[in-house]
């Protein structure tokens, strides 16, 4: 009977030393969830920076960005592991309405990011890389309307040369605030500077490439040979590029 209640009280210990292991590792995990949200927003929070103005042109400026750690710990302490879209932001919804009359030509930022715009003519068709915007006119989207999934069509007459480039987007899903134009806001619509790019793709990339610039690339022969070798070189100066409406913070 002695060995009997032996036996007991030591299983007793060896459960209890499991138990309390087991809740030392949960609450390590959890802990190192919340150091990896703190990290995490280390990197991400972004500072509020104003926009600029020059003349009829603007660089359009950083809102304000943190990460809510409390609610994203919340959210993820559920599933029980760190996952970057289960993050939660608390942002200042500043609206860019009030300098819908100027020409944007860049943000003003201090990521090392950018955008590269390309326009898509007639028949040219997409390239194969993320994050590249692309706009289109009204020849292109006649050309190519039945070919893209889901268009509504936009109520402008695309036969009309004054009707002013489109992004990509727009003609898919009928929804954009940007177009190339001497000005769009007579559409409702967001100017992005018509500074087309016809040739030396590369050396004006590598000549002017800064955090925010943006890049209108007319879509020819050239580009289609210098297109990796621009990415690549982008990449490898540390910078992302970013399609146009996240550029802008929009």
């Amino acid at each position: 009977m002695k060995l009997f209640f032996k036996l007991l009280a030591l299983s007793t210990i060896v459960i209890s030393l499991y138990l309390n292991m087991n809740n030392l590792l949960v609450v390590k995990n959890v802990d190192e969830i919340l150091n990896q949200i703190i990290n995490y927003a280390k990197e991400n929070n972004q500072k509020k920076i104003d926009s600029e103005i020059i003349d009829d042109t603007i660089l359009i400026g950083q809102k304000e960005r943190k990460v809510n750690i409390k609610k994203s710990y919340i959210n993820m302490k559920q599933i029980g592991f760190f996952d970057e879209k289960f993050i939660i932001y608390e942002e200042n919804k500043e609206s860019l309405k009030k300098y819908i009359r100027y020409k944007i030509i860049g943000a003003k930022t201090d990521k090392k990011e950018i955008s590269i715009i390309i326009l898509l003519n007639e028949e040219d068709k997409k390239f194969s890389i993320n994050n590249l915007s692309y706009f289109a006119d009204g020849y292109w989207y006649e050309e190519n309307k039945v070919a893209i999934d889901g268009i509504t069509g936009y109520n402008f007459d695309y036969k009309n040369s004054n009707i002013p480039w489109l992004t990509y987007e727009a003609l898919k899903y009928n929804n954009t605030s940007f177009c190339l134009s001497e000005d769009c806001s007579l559409y409702g619509l967001y100017t992005i500077d018509k500074n087309i790019i016809y040739n030396n793709f590369f050396y004006e990339i590598k000549n002017n490439i800064k955090p925010g610039a943006i890049f209108v690339f007319d879509n020819n022969i050239n580009l289609k040979k210098e297109i990796e070798i621009i990415v690549n070189y982008v990449k490898n100066q540390g910078y992302q590029i970013k399609k146009i409406e996240n550029l802008l913070n929009r």
